[in-house]
């Protein structure tokens, strides 16, 4: 099973929800059911994948919001962002 999932053994739920961190693919799970009399049957190995979607990047930072005549301001908020290789711009 996919390592975000939890699979139960009474119902056979596979259940889960991925985050950025488990983007990507598990393959060759079975889910099988038996029963009293150990009879055994299994779904043909299915995979998931999970695929990325664009998270929207996180702005902090306190700008002053006073500043004296003629003397320089400045303010450069913080910015991150989980999705890997994303660019951002400021307006």
């Amino acid at each position: 099973k996919p390592s975000w999932a939890t699979f139960s053994t009474i119902t056979g739920s596979l259940t889960g929800t991925p985050t950025n961190d488990d983007i990507g693919t598990t393959s060759g799970i079975v889910i099988s059911v038996a029963d009293a009399a150990n009879a055994t049957v299994s779904l043909a190995a299915f995979t998931i994948t999970v695929s990325n979607t664009n998270d929207a990047p996180v702005i902090t930072g306190t700008p002053a919001t006073t500043v004296a005549e003629d003397t320089a301001y400045s303010f450069t908020p913080i910015v991150s962002d989980v999705d890997v290789g994303d660019t951002q711009s400021f307006s």
